[in-house]
C-alpha cells in the first residue's frame, strides 16, 4: 500500500522500458501495438486522472495515479485500438499479455497473465469527461495481480498465490476541470474474482469481491507555471466478500499530498507525504507515513 509510483526493481540491470508502434487509420482510428512495456493507462483515449497519471511527474504513490483497473496486463505485449465515434464519444478496445515470450502452460500470449479491456469515454464538454471501463483478466499461480499491487495482499491474491484466478473488473471514472487551474477527478472500482482450480480449502468456482475508490484534487501553475499541488484520498483495494476465506475486516485509508515545483523547463523538485491508516485493512496495524523528496529531470 506504500508502493511509490516510480518504484521498480530491475536487479541492477538495464532493460527496455517500453517499445511500441502507434499509428492512425483514417481520422477516427488509432492503433497502439506494444512489444514491451504495454500499459492500458497510456493506450486508451483517457485515464481520467491526467495530472496524476505520469509515473515520474504525477502522484507519488502507485495507487494515486489512476484506477488500478488500468494496470491490468501492465508491462505486457499486445494491441489497443481507439475509435473516436464523434467529438464527444470514444471507444477503446485492447489486449495485453504480461509474459508473451515463453509459450508454456502458464506463460505465453494467451496462457499466461493477460487482460482484455473495453472502455467507453463520454466528453459532454471541454471541462467534463467520464467513462466506464471493463477488463477481463487471468493470472496463473504465483503470478497473482488482481488489485495491481495497490491494495492488501488478500486483495491481490484473494484465494492465495497458488490458485489460478480470473477476474472481471469494472471501473467508473470521471474528471472535472472546475477552474482553469483546478481539477477534481475520481474513480470507483470493483473486481469480481473467481478461483480457476481447487487447491486446499479453496474450491474451483469460489468467488471474491474487491472494492476501491479515490478522489484527487489538482491545482496547476500554483506558484509558478508548470507546477502542481496535488491531494489524494481513498480506500485501496479491499476484499469485501469471499467464499472459503477471510475478508478484509477493517478499512485502510490512503492520504497523499505533494507539490511539484517547476524550477525551469527541465528540472523540478517534488516533496510529498503519503499516509496509510489501518494498513492491510487492519486497525491493529500502526499508521504508516512516508515522506519523499524527488528531483525530476526531463530532457
Amino acid at each position: 500500500m506504500t508502493r511509490l509510483a516510480f518504484q521498480r526493481n530491475t536487479n541492477n540491470t538495464v532493460d527496455i522500458g517500453k517499445l511500441f508502434y502507434r499509428f492512425p487509420i483514417g481520422k477516427k482510428f488509432r492503433v497502439h501495438v506494444d512489444a514491451i512495456g504495454g500499459r492500458f493507462n497510456m493506450n486508451v483515449s483517457d485515464n481520467f486522472n491526467r495530472l496524476f497519471a505520469k509515473r515520474i511527474s504525477g502522484a507519488i504513490s502507485r495507487f494515486g495515479r489512476f484506477n488500478p483497473i488500468y494496470a491490468q496486463g501492465a508491462r505486457g505485449a499486445g494491441v489497443t485500438v481507439v475509435y473516436n465515434i464523434n467529438k464527444s464519444v470514444s471507444l477503446s478496445l485492447g489486449y495485453l499479455a504480461r509474459d508473451p515470450e515463453n509459450p508454456t502452460e502458464s506463460n505465453g500470449f494467451f496462457n499466461g497473465s493477460n487482460a482484455g479491456l473495453a472502455q467507453l469515454d463520454i466528453r459532454p464538454s471541454d471541462r467534463l469527461r467520464f467513462g466506464v471501463t471493463y477488463v477481463r483478466s487471468y493470472y496463473p499461480k504465483r503470478k497473482l495481480f488482481v488489485s495491481a499491487a495497490t491494495g492488501s495482499r488478500r486483495a491481490n491474491a484473494p484465494f492465495g498465490n497458488l490458485v489460478p484466478t480470473s477476474a472481471d473488473h469494472l471501473g467508473i471514472q470521471g474528471s472535472w476541470r472546475a477552474l482553469n487551474n483546478f481539477t477534481v477527478s475520481g474513480w470507483t472500482g470493483w473486481s469480481f474474482a473467481d478461483a480457476e482450480k481447487s487447491v486446499g480449502l479453496v474450491k474451483e468456482g469460489d468467488e471474491a469481491t474487491i472494492f476501491n475508490w479515490a478522489v484527487t484534487l489538482g491545482f496547476t501553475d500554483l506558484g509558478k507555471q508548470g507546477s502542481l499541488l496535488g491531494f489524494v484520498i481513498g480506500n485501496p483495494p479491499k476484499v469485501t466478500d469471499t467464499d472459503n476465506g477471510p475478508d478484509d475486516d477493517d478499512t485502510a485509508w490512503h492520504l497523499e499530498g505533494f507539490y511539484r515545483y517547476q524550477i525551469n523547463d527541465n528540472i523540478s523538485i517534488n516533496p510529498g507525504v503519503l499516509v496509510v491508516i489501518n494498513p492491510e485493512h487492519d486497525e491493529d496495524n500502526d499508521t504508516i507515513t512516508v515522506g519523499i523528496i524527488r528531483m525530476i529531470f526531463l530532457f
